[in-house]
């Protein structure tokens, strides 16, 4: 493979077709200077008059020209463009008056016309329609790309190796473009005789690469369970009547549907929604209980071994079941699990790696706080090849993305089992005072307070790092002694995620163990860390977060109920744009409405099941083309809804034909 291929992008040779042109220089038939081609870049047949001037130090090239109608036309061109004086020179020395084809940019200014970035056209280009490739400086130009691709279409055999390759890479692709279309999309747009059509065919792919990126994580759901289970109805009550709280409406409604949908063999793909409070684990260790009662499977993953501790500290007190296993128990009872009737695995993102191990596989999958993951866990095989529950209060761009091309069935939790109201405040730097005042009264009243700030440790190499990582007052470890000088007769502790898991301990202990004290971390309390005694988190430098990460900080504040404090400290000045992120996190408080804010912001990245991106600008099987999040997506994905797309899906050696609408 070409070296300078590959600094356009094209890593293999079935790509370079897939190389879009970013523009298309039309060579046909010359133009007259008038409004109707103002801010448009076309040819003229040129006339020069007068001699043309170059100012070496400014590279700029200045002459004057009249069209075929005799209008005059001032002509610019910057940069490095000597060599076009040179030639407007020899031309004029040698053919005086004679004609000669320019191309550039027409603009007006008052009465007059003018060309700007002008080039000569050659003989050879007249007569045509020129795409313009993408450069690499010192590597490939736009012209030696339109012959390597020029080449490359002539033959049939190699369109077909770039076809069914794309064709590989999503099963879809020939129901959105088939084979007929994109051979003559293709030759549109890089051997071009009509510019409208070009231009036209230009779009139509890029949409059907949209359509292609949008139904690239589908399909999860099928029309049957792998394994068929049933639920009693009088086990259910007996869990119900072992909480230690009364059920919600909503819970009740959510954890019907999903036994309702156990019992009809329907395999489970579902997402709970909900706020920290709203008691999401209600809802999904009921189903996990009734189905390990039933001699199934269950495994849940969380992302800390701190939350995976308090789920399974849960599960035995809510289950009469020997056979549950947590961490590092696990291969001391391997032998246990092979033989139980019915096993549950709690833990972090090993729990996976021990299912290749076990005699019966899981059937059913749950991920606790699964915005914590990266799409290496959620779309492992044995996750997508049974039943699975996710459950997150804020959903990262691409699962809220795959929400609304209906690829979960999502519950929504609204209510928390007590009233709170946190309240979110913007503090500059010269409110600094006024927010130190407010946190002075949180810990007069015996209230927690956490303040979090963006990392760890101050890094050795400041000079690498933004600004507002340089200062001594940004990092938990320089903060931490700070604080403490601050309130002398207060417990203040510190924590993050790299700390022993020891010392992490101990911290969170004396967090929790004393009235009135001060925790400074980083965001290692986002998931998991539950003191209904928080009153105030203060959030420094809260623009390094995204809304989601933002919401579950907040969520830690008013556990218990009543009002609670979240405070936005800026200590140095952000965009307008960034300030507008921060005051719509201020005016909504819901964690779903927050997620759906944060793709239209961010992007979805990359749908597909091998894609690692989970947020940023939508990837697509055209060389180095992503899109953006716009209203055209969400148009798109209108259409995707309301036409059906079929495609077999194999699930544990069984075929069903999916209609997704």
């Amino acid at each position: 493979m070409n070296w300078r291929l590959r600094k356009a992008g094209i890593e293999k040779i079935t790509q370079l077709p897939l190389l879009l042109p970013k523009e298309f220089k039309n060579y046909m038939q010359p133009i007259i200077a008038s409004d109707v081609f103002v801010e448009q870049s076309r040819m003229f047949w040129a006339t020069l008059f007068g001699e043309p001037t170059y100012d070496n130090s400014k590279k700029l090239l200045k002459f004057e020209f009249k069209d075929y109608k005799g209008r005059i036309v001032y002509a610019s061109s910057f940069g490095n463009s000597y060599h076009l004086y040179q030639a407007l020179k020899n031309h004029k020395q040698l053919t005086s008056n004679n004609p000669l084809f320019i191309y550039g940019k027409l603009t007006k200014f008052k009465q007059w016309f003018q060309l700007k970035d002008v080039e000569l056209v050659s003989s050879q280009m007249k007569g045509k329609i020129i795409p313009i490739y993408p450069s690499t400086k010192n590597a490939i130009t736009s012209e030696s790309l339109i012959k390597h691709i020029s080449e490359y279409l002539l033959l049939e055999d190699n369109i077909k190796a770039t076809y069914e390759e794309a064709e590989n890479s999503n099963q879809y692709f020939s129901q959105i473009i088939p084979y007929l279309t994109f051979r003559k999309l293709l030759h549109d747009i890089h051997l071009p005789k009509d510019i409208e059509v070009a231009k036209k065919s230009l779009d139509e792919l890029k949409k059907c690469a949209m359509k292609l990126a949008l139904c690239s994580g589908r399909p999860k759901t099928v029309a049957n369970a792998a394994v068929i289970m049933y639920i009693n109805e009088q086990d259910l009550n007996t869990i119900i009547r072992k909480l230690p709280f009364a059920l919600t409406m909503e819970q009740e409604q959510i954890v019907n549907s999903i036994i309702e949908k156990i019992n009809a063999g329907k395999k489970l793909n579902d997402l709970i929604s909900g706020d920290v409070g709203t008691g999401k684990t209600a809802c999904y260790l009921i189903p996990a209980l009734l189905l390990l009662k039933t001699g199934h499977n269950v495994s849940i993953i969380l992302p800390t071994e701190v939350l995976a501790k308090q789920i399974y500290d849960k599960f035995v007190e809510l289950s009469d079941i020997d056979c549950i296993f947590y961490g590092s128990t696990i291969d001391k009872n391997m032998d246990n699990i092979n033989s139980a009737k019915g096993r549950i695995l709690i833990g972090t993102s090993g729990v996976l790696n021990r299912e290749a191990s076990f005699e019966k596989r899981t059937d059913l999958w749950i991920i606790d706080e699964e915005h914590k993951f990266g799409t290496e866990i959620k779309e492992n095989y044995y996750i997508n090849s049974t039943n699975y529950i996710g459950a997150t209060a804020t959903c990262i761009p691409r699962t809220q993305q795959l929400l609304s091309l209906n690829d979960y069935e999502v519950h929504r939790l609204t209510k928390c089992h007590v009233e709170k109201n946190i309240i979110t405040t913007i503090y500059e730097s010269s409110e600094a005072s006024r927010l130190f005042s407010n946190i002075k009264k949180t810990i007069a009243k015996n209230k927690k307070l956490i303040v979090i700030y963006p990392i760890a440790q101050i890094s050795e190499d400041k000079e690498g790092l933004p600004a507002r990582y340089n200062s001594e007052a940004t990092s938990v470890e320089s903060a931490y002694p700070i604080w403490q000088k601050a309130f002398p007769n207060t417990s203040v502790s510190m924590l993050y995620g790299s700390m022993k898991e020891d010392d992490k301990q101990k911290q969170i202990s004396t967090f929790k163990n004393q009235q009135g004290s001060i925790l400074i971390s980083t965001t290692a309390i986002e998931v998991g860390f539950d003191d209904p005694d928080v009153d105030r988190v203060v959030i420094v430098h809260p623009e390094v977060h995204g809304l989601a990460g933002l919401h579950q900080l907040r969520g830690r504040a008013g556990r218990s109920g009543g009002d609670a404090y979240c405070d936005l400290f800026l200590p140095s000045e952000v965009k307008s744009k960034t300030s507008a992120r921060l005051n719509t996190f201020i005016l909504i408080n819901d964690g779903f409405e927050l997620s759906e804010m944060d793709l239209k912001s961010r992007g979805f990245g990359n749908l597909a099941k091998t894609g690692k991106e989970q947020s940023g600008d939508i990837t697509s099987f055209l060389v180095n083309h992503k899109f953006k999040i716009d209203d055209f997506t969400a148009g798109l994905i209108e259409e995707l809804n309301t036409n059906e797309l079929q495609v077999e899906v194999s699930n544990r050696g069984m075929a069903d034909t999916l209609t997704l609408k």
